[in-house]
């Protein structure tokens, strides 16, 4: 299955609680970035690989403004998902310009580890962005890009470029690349089944007795 493919099935069939159960199951228990992060839009659900960057704060205006970001965002492929490392910095990283130059490359949203602004903007376009809040404080001269592509932590877990991620209404997970099948396989067998135990209890069967014989909750 090619990757357009997939991330459309998982966005359509998926959920991040599904995923967090199966990676779960596999030995990563630590796979859930920061739980501060919310999408701008609750119905707002995206699936892609990680293309990370790290932020830090700064003193002045450089005498390239915007260039590490840019570079970055101008280098984006087809069907990657920005990941922003940016906790705490207290100012907006991300906005509307950087989301129409990152969905005309291809790429599927914005993971946003800090500050937003342009939300109205954002929303008109219905481009998904999680982040952990917004202001409308420009980043120039008070925070930049320090790294590209290079591992970046985020809650309780860490982000590769290439890892699948997967972010809803409830968070974001990181799925690492070494335990991709398997945790796919899982969480698409798992979201089966939560169907069917659903149907079961609406129909009046005791939880108990749809636990005993699917074992899913």
């Amino acid at each position: 299955m090619r990757d357009d493919e997939l991330f459309s099935k998982m966005e359509d069939e998926l959920y991040s609680a599904v995923i967090s159960d199966s990676l779960d199951r596999v030995g990563i228990r630590n796979h859930t970035a920061s739980i501060s992060m919310r999408p701008l839009n609750p119905k707002m659900v995206v699936a892609g690989r990680a293309s990370t960057m790290q932020f830090a704060s700064v003193k002045k205006v450089p005498d390239e403004p915007y260039e590490m970001i840019i570079r970055a965002l101008d280098g984006l492929s087809e069907g990657q998902l920005p990941f922003l490392a940016a906790a705490d910095l207290g100012v907006a990283i991300w906005g509307e310009l950087l989301s129409t130059a990152t969905r005309a490359r291809g790429a599927r949203g914005a993971i946003v580890d800090g500050i937003t602004r342009d939300v109205k903007s954002i929303l008109k376009m219905n481009f998904p962005v999680f982040c952990t809040g917004t202001a409308p404080t420009d980043s120039s001269g008070r925070a930049d890009v320090l790294k590209i592509g290079a591992p970046v932590h985020s809650g309780d877990t860490t982000i590769r470029n290439g890892d699948l991620l997967f972010a809803d209404i409830d968070g974001v997970v990181v799925i690492p690349k070494e335990v991709e099948k398997k945790v796919l396989r899982l969480s698409f067998d798992k979201a089966k089944k939560e169907n069917v135990v659903r149907s079961e209890l609406m129909r009046g069967k005791l939880l108990r007795e749809v636990w005993e014989k699917h074992k899913v909750l």
